[in-house]
């Protein structure tokens, strides 16, 4: 009894009152006997030892409580196995409402947890489970299809923790497993989607090449004997008639020669030759076709002189083709008298950008989405401009391939389209001929060939 009491009134758990007693104050109360003091020092820390006791009885209940809660109503179930027959020692009760099963049913089974996984799967698992033991691995995981009791199949993505003894042989695997199937089922749908989207585009991409390739044809020959019949000296009126046929035949051939592009394109079939390609001579190349068409307007063209000597990685022809569509874009969208500016940018990372300024309406901001968007003309359709709305669609897909980019910035006046492509170091020998220096580009005779739309 004498220990105890020393203990009691070494962790001071009685109060002031007892104190005073056992020091004899004035006034205060005192024991008739030794004995008697100890008993009430006694009783007292036993009643205080008891309470905090309980508190934390209390304290674990409550966390038992809670515990057993989230292990029921989670979507993880929570499990301890043996580590070699694994046989399961102890499962949450949640994987009856998850896989159907009680865990009466999976407790002290060996292996009755594997066995639900297929049967491929389940050897793989028992592989790379005994390989981590061997390695000393704290921590593997698994996505897997797990067979449910009545039958369905689940997709469980589990995580297994290896727990090693003081001598460092596995002592049990403590695992959580989550139901993944509409993760996986959603990324089925998808691929399904985008497999379906492929061969729709693929489809499409065949459908147009075939249609224009049949439709060329025919083509090349009325605008063959339009060319014939102009030639062969008829009245001014049905040379007229004739001058109107070869208009639209070749307008519809470069509509089809677009069509049959951007099939190319989307199909992966286009074949580029990628070199250095000066950009001053594309330029001036393309100016001269669009100077006619400029003219008719009295829309002023105007390029700085910086241009000489400067190189892109390109291919030439289609490069031609997007400067050449972007010039005509911004004279056949321009008013009456304006102008065209065309301005070089160096950006970072050797990679240059070409602008093409126009002065013209501009486009609506909330039309900016769909502007590459094939066969949107945005509006233009209700206009006197001819068009399909092929151009542009093209000629980003034709940045794109030659490692490019394409955009456009708007203004308080008209568009700016730019083209941005790799920079290249100069060819050894360079076509040489005239810069435009902000100055009314030289005309030429020729109606511009291949003058797209948007």
């Amino acid at each position: 009894m004498l220990p105890l009491v020393g203990m009691i009134a070494g962790r001071r758990s009685v109060d002031d009152e007892e104190e005073a007693a056992v020091r004899n104050e004035p006034g205060s109360t005192t024991w008739p006997d030794e004995p008697a003091r100890a008993a009430a020092l006694a009783t007292r820390g036993m009643d205080a030892a008891m309470a905090r006791l309980n508190e934390q009885e209390r304290n674990l209940e409550f966390r038992e409580a809670f515990l057993e809660h989230l292990s029921a109503s989670g979507p993880v179930v929570l499990f301890r196995a043996h580590p070699v027959d694994f046989s399961l020692g102890y499962v949450s009760p949640n994987v009856q409402r998850l896989l159907g099963y009680a865990p009466a049913d999976l407790l002290r089974a060996p292996g009755v947890w594997l066995n639900c996984l297929d049967p491929e799967e389940r050897l793989q698992l028992q592989e790379r489970l005994r390989g981590a033991a061997e390695r000393g691995e704290r921590e593997i995981s698994h996505e897997g299809r797990f067979r449910c009791k009545d039958g369905r199949h689940r997709w469980l993505y589990s995580t297994f923790r290896m727990d090693y003894d003081l001598s460092g042989q596995p002592a049990a695997i403590l695992g959580y497993a989550l139901d993944v199937t509409e993760r996986r089922e959603a990324e089925a749908a998808l691929e399904r989607a985008r497999e379906e989207a492929e061969r729709a585009n693929r489809a499409k991409s065949e459908f147009l090449s075939r249609m224009s390739h049949e439709l060329r044809t025919p083509l090349n020959a009325v605008i063959g004997f339009a060319q014939l019949l102009e030639m062969s000296g008829l009245p001014p009126v049905q040379r007229e008639g004739v001058g109107h046929i070869l208009t639209a035949g070749r307008h519809l051939l470069d509509v089809l020669n677009e069509v049959l592009d951007v099939a190319r394109v989307e199909a992966g079939r286009m074949q580029l030759t990628i070199g250095p390609v000066s950009l001053d001579v594309s330029l001036r190349e393309s100016l001269d076709l669009i100077a006619p068409l400029a003219a008719q307007r009295s829309i002023r063209l105007s390029a700085p002189s910086f241009f000489s000597g400067n190189c892109v990685l390109a291919d030439r022809v289609r490069l031609n083709q997007i400067l050449l569509n972007l010039l005509s874009n911004a004279v056949k969208y321009n008013h009456e008298g304006g102008e065209v500016n065309v301005t070089l940018k160096e950006l970072g990372g050797e990679r240059v950008r070409l602008c093409v300024q126009d002065t013209g309406p501009g486009i609506p901001p909330e039309a900016l989405d769909r502007l590459f968007t094939p066969f949107d003309r945005l509006g233009a359709e209700r206009s006197e401009v001819e068009g399909f709305g092929l151009g542009l669609a093209l000629c980003k897909r034709l940045a794109e391939a030659m490692n490019g980019r394409m955009g456009m910035d708007g203004g308080e006046r008209g568009c700016t389209f730019w083209l941005e492509l790799p920079k290249a170091a100069a060819p050894d020998a360079r076509e040489e001929g005239p810069t435009y220096e902000d100055e009314e580009c030289s005309l030429l005779q020729e109606t511009p060939a291949g003058a797209r739309d948007r």
